[in-house]
């Protein structure tokens, strides 16, 4: 690379040295021209414009392809995603409502002292049920879950850009985390 700008250099010169004006003047004085060869074609931009502009949109078409494929392939999968949820809700909702049944039993026991024929405090038994209830209930939260649910279905449907919409109501599901 050094040689090749240093000849670059003391051509130059020569060039300027000796006046010419034409690189194919040049090339033949200095003995180049049976070396290197330079030559202009005539052609019309127009033809090559049309055929540039022909391919720069059959590859952005192509490009588009691609995008609306792997955005099917995305859809199919959140789609898929969601049906879990949806079913882990459900199950989630069956197994609170035996967890609080068991819970309560659990206290009504505690409260009687473990005897079944012992009398239970009825104001005990309340408050240890309303505070265990307000430990244990998830209920608003698998509302607020199962809320967002659907909106995301209707969202992956749609033809129109949803990214802002979606990645919101993922944020909102996402504070849901704490069942």
């Amino acid at each position: 690379m050094d040689l090749a700008q240093k000849y670059k250099k003391v051509l130059t010169k020569l060039k300027k040295e000796l006046g010419i004006k034409n690189d194919s003047d040049f090339l033949r004085v200095v003995g180049l021209d049976k070396i290197l060869h330079t030559e202009e074609h005539g052609g019309s931009y127009e033809k090559l414009l049309g055929q540039i502009m022909r391919l720069m949109h059959a590859a952005s078409s192509h490009v588009n392809q691609d995008a609306v494929q792997r955005g099917l392939h995305i859809r199919r999968d959140q789609q898929k995603r969601l049906a879990k949820v949806a079913q882990l809700v459900r199950n989630i909702k069956n197994q609170s409502a035996r967890v609080l049944e068991r819970h309560f039993d659990r206290v009504r026991t505690k409260v009687s002292g473990g005897n079944a024929e012992n009398t239970v405090d009825d104001q005990r038994l309340q408050q240890e049920v309303a505070f265990l209830g307000s430990r244990q209930d998830i209920a608003e939260e698998l509302v607020r879950l199962e809320s967002h649910v659907k909106p995301i279905c209707g969202l992956l449907s749609s033809k129109e850009p949803i990214g802002r919409k979606l990645d919101f109501l993922l944020q909102e599901m996402n504070r849901e985390r704490t069942l």
